[in-house]
């Protein structure tokens, strides 16, 4: 299978991330973080997980770049074949709010292609991985999208663009003619884990405006 070895690398480098995580899991607060931008928090939790996280994939394949949401893109990102794509915690305001649906996600392109991806919820030990051409799985039980047909009766996910404040009527026109149709709209907070879910069919559909790529 394409990618096997990356995507165990993947696994464990999320496990050395989570491990940081955890450490100080209920320990910062928003007191603790900085403001990078407008509602985007970062904090010491991110950037010490994203640096153990990178080291561990460039000792075991130091021919990739590095794309992390803290760090950006490491020095060969214009020569390197292939990119490793870092979230060393997607949900940070969620993480600094004690509230407990945060996720690490790691992607690989090569080219302009995403080849495998693994999306880790440390919380519950549950992992979200898929390569592509051979599937995807929820620790290892394969999984499937929901076999729902349209918005009607459909129980979604969703963001909100609260970084990007020239979506926000956009967003909630969008927002406005799901929500009469919906089954249920819901807004957790952390788009990796939103995305991994829909993958399970837990949700029938995700929406969110402006993402980067390692959400």
């Amino acid at each position: 299978m394409r990618a096997v070895r990356e995507i165990e690398a993947a696994i464990e480098a999320a496990r050395v991330g989570a491990a940081i995580l955890l450490q100080h899991w209920e320990q910062l607060g928003k007191e603790d973080a900085h403001i990078k931008a407008r509602n985007d928090w970062v904090s010491r939790a991110d950037r010490e997980s994203e640096k153990a996280i990178a080291s561990f994939l460039q000792d075991l394949f130091p021919e990739d770049a590095i794309l992390g949401e803290e760090g950006g893109m490491s020095a060969d990102g214009l020569t390197a074949a292939r990119t490793w794509i870092i979230d060393p915690l997607d949900g940070t305001s969620n993480y600094l709010q004690h509230f407990p649906f945060w996720s690490i996600s790691i992607g690989l392109k090569e080219g302009e292609e995403v080849i495998a991806g693994v999306i880790y919820e440390p919380l519950r030990d549950l992992f979200f991985t898929g390569v592509r051409g051979a599937g995807s799985f929820r620790n290892e039980e394969r999984m499937h999208v929901s076999d729902h047909q349209g918005l009607e009766g459909a129980f979604l996910a969703t963001g909100f663009p609260f970084r990007a404040q020239q979506f926000v009527k956009t967003y909630c026109a969008i927002f406005e003619d799901v929500i009469t149709v919906a089954k249920g709209v819901r807004r957790a907070g952390s788009a990796a884990l939103d995305l991994a879910y829909t993958a399970a069919g837990v949700f029938d559909g995700f929406f969110e405006m402006h993402l980067s790529p390692w959400d």
